[in-house]
């Protein structure tokens, strides 16, 4: 019992109060255990933009992190002039957007408000941004203005000394700093560069395996799972290479955070599971990352407040098909036509039933009447589909026009129909991209 708890008693008692003070007795231990931080299991180390968005994902992924910052600033990309992203329409998505609204909390989250406060972000309003975010985490504590200055591989585990000489033993390291102290201390040298590959020479099956997409040099671009395990050994993630590639230019700052997201994710993982990236469940991986609000195929056509936008990004992971890019943008082309050509070779790989289909149907381009046989087909649906669908066109599926079954279906219904009834994103990957049935 605390010398505190001790006085309290002494002080207060009378017989009256014999049951209240048994109470604080019995429920103090309970009361200061519950309010003791969790040993870390994750330490994310620097400070800026992506260090934040990695420390900030791991935490809702319920795993408890340690943010140690290597500055005395926090975020300094948005925290310490008064900024603005210019080139990032319908992609502030994830926990860059949650940090936008944040700093605006009294503003309607919504597209339009992203922007406004995106194209002029005021440095005082991003640090109260900050800091609201940290102090809603119950899983993260942060050390600030320290510096690692020990780390050994303890077999599975992470041994790590900080400067104020305080110690933790911790399953993942992701390292955000802009030296390359840690992984000297650990005889470790990443790739000096990082050659990311342009989105257009990704296969579809690559695309499955996109973990974070947005603006960086004069482009569009998407990073794959293999990016973020190009400077990875033994549960310890050096990203400096591949920031350093963006460049510190304001316009990128977005990718930036959403690159560190998706480390917080993968590292997550790594964490709650007790596992290696090599043995990472890529789909549950992204889906951590789809529940948390972040953009994996940069469809700059598609707004992030699109009722559907969510079914559209799991869609969009299958890879039925690939966009090329249309002047430099990368579009989903909503309004477009889908032919039977394109929806026929992935669809076998994720059903069998589809193949049978496929034969006693054929055509140039999907009409209603094809789509929904199709699912209907596959999904073990009746007839009671149509109907369904005809009842919701307006208030749930948000359909322009009228339903008719002779009609086309375009892109982007069929998109929002297959994610609704056939669920192809639970369908496992392997590392390759490939679909495992």
């Amino acid at each position: 019992m605390s010398m505190e708890l001790t006085s309290i008693i002494q002080t207060h008692y009378t017989p009256m109060k014999n049951r209240y003070l048994l109470l604080i007795i019995v429920l103090f231990p309970l009361l200061v255990k519950a309010h003791k931080p969790k040993k870390p299991t994750l330490i994310v180390y620097g400070h800026d933009i992506e260090a934040f968005s990695a420390a900030i994902q791991s935490a809702k992924s319920g795993v408890p992190t340690l943010w140690v910052v290597d500055s005395e600033k926090l975020v300094p990309a948005v925290t310490e002039v008064r900024t603005a992203v210019r080139t990032n329409d319908n992609l502030d998505a994830g926990i860059w957007r949650t940090l936008l609204l944040a700093s605006h909390p009294a503003m309607t989250p919504s597209d339009s408000t992203v922007k406004s406060i995106r194209v002029d972000m005021n440095p005082q309003l991003m640090k109260n941004a900050v800091d609201r975010l940290m102090a809603q985490e119950p899983n993260l504590s942060v050390q600030k203005g320290q510096k690692i200055i020990g780390l050994k591989n303890g077999g599975n585990r992470w041994q790590v000394t900080l400067a104020n000489k305080q110690k933790y033993e911790v399953a993942v390291l992701l390292d955000f700093s802009n030296t390359e102290e840690l992984s000297q201390l650990i005889g470790f040298k990443p790739s000096a560069t990082t050659e990311v590959k342009p989105i257009e020479q990704y296969t579809t099956a690559e695309q499955r395996l996109w973990m974070a997409s947005g603006i960086g040099p004069n482009r569009v671009m998407a990073f794959a799972m293999d990016t973020f395990l190009s400077g990875y050994k033994d549960n310890y993630f050096n990203m400096r290479h591949l920031i350093i590639s963006l460049g510190n230019e304001t316009e990128y700052v977005p990718l930036r955070s959403n690159i560190g997201q998706a480390l917080g994710a993968i590292g997550g993982y790594c964490a709650f599971f007790k596992t290696s990236a090599d043995k990472i469940d890529v789909r549950k991986a992204q889906d951590e990352l789809l529940q948390y609000g972040a953009k994996l195929i940069p469809y700059q056509d598609i707004p992030v407040d699109d009722p559907f936008a969510l079914g559209i990004q799991k869609f969009g992971l299958t890879s039925l098909w690939q966009e090329p890019l249309s002047d430099g943008k990368y579009l989903f082309h909503k309004d477009d036509r889908i032919s039977f050509e394109n929806v026929k070779p992935v669809f076998n790989q994720l059903y069998s039933r589809s193949q049978i289909w496929f034969l006693d149907n054929t055509g140039d381009y999907l009409k209603w009447k094809d789509a929904l046989s199709l699912i209907k087909y596959v999904s073990q649906r009746g007839d009671e589909l149509d109907k369904q669908i005809e009842q919701e066109w307006v208030k749930k599926l948000r359909f322009e026009g009228t339903f008719e079954l002779e009609q086309y279906i375009s892109k982007y219904q069929f998109a929002v129909i297959v994610d609704r009834y056939c669920n192809p994103f639970v369908v496992r990957v392997n590392a390759e991209g490939k679909i495992v049935r």
